[in-house]
């Protein structure tokens, strides 16, 4: 029983760690190469979401121009609960959509920690990307498999900062710790790959992957 058992971790780790590089090149696609096909998209339109979700300084006024010079302004993201705060881009896409299915936050640490998210949604088949909260780009989205998971997590969760012990706090568990060989980055993996946190030497998170889970 216990040697079924130490297998079974074994395996997970060696899935982590060859995740985590897909994972890590994807983030890097994400940010340089992300391209827009509103033509492809069949459950919606691009021009209805950006008209709903983009938001240009130029063109808002009253509350949401305060909301927006707030954001910008506020150095210190988190709020009481540790948690990001999030955009009005993204706030306003939330209350399309709700939460995402799946979604990836990756922070730049050569360009001043800029944070990126991408938002996945598996009912429309789209993906949203936010640089530091502010709506970039939308991409059409084709799931692989159908959504499944044992957490309900939320991007504004991850923020800079956050150490391998608040990641276990936050999960109310431990994850099982791997050492990327390349890298020599720490990985952090729940539920069998269904969260990936990847690590600075300086235990920072710097990825945080909420994954889709096949259902059996």
């Amino acid at each position: 029983m216990s040697k079924n058992k130490n297998l079974k971790t074994f395996l997970i780790i060696i899935i982590s760690v060859a995740f985590v590089s897909v994972c890590v090149v994807l983030a890097i696609f994400l940010i340089n190469n992300f391209k827009t096909k509103p033509d492809q998209v069949q459950n919606i339109q691009e021009p209805e979401i950006l008209e709903n979700v983009s938001t240009s300084p130029d063109e808002v006024t009253g509350e949401d121009a305060d909301d927006l010079q707030d954001s910008e302004e506020d150095e210190v993201k988190q709020n009481d609960n540790r948690e990001e705060k999030l955009g009005t881009d993204q706030e306003r896409l939330l209350n399309m959509f709700g939460y995402p299915d799946t979604f990836i936050v990756l922070f730049d640490e050569g360009n001043n920690n800029k944070r990126f998210d991408s938002w996945a949604y598996l009912d429309i088949e789209a993906c949203f990307l936010f640089e530091d909260g502010i709506y970039s780009k939308f991409s059409e989205y084709v799931p692989q498999a159908s959504a499944d998971g044992n957490y309900s997590l939320k991007p504004q969760q991850f923020y800079y900062g956050m150490s391998p012990s608040d990641v276990n706090t936050l999960m109310d568990e431990s994850g099982i710790e791997s050492i990327e060989e390349l890298t020599d980055l720490k990985i952090l993996t729940f539920g069998n790959g269904e969260l990936i946190c990847v690590f600075n030497p300086d235990d920072t998170l710097i990825i945080a992957n909420k994954n889709i889970m096949t259902v059996e």
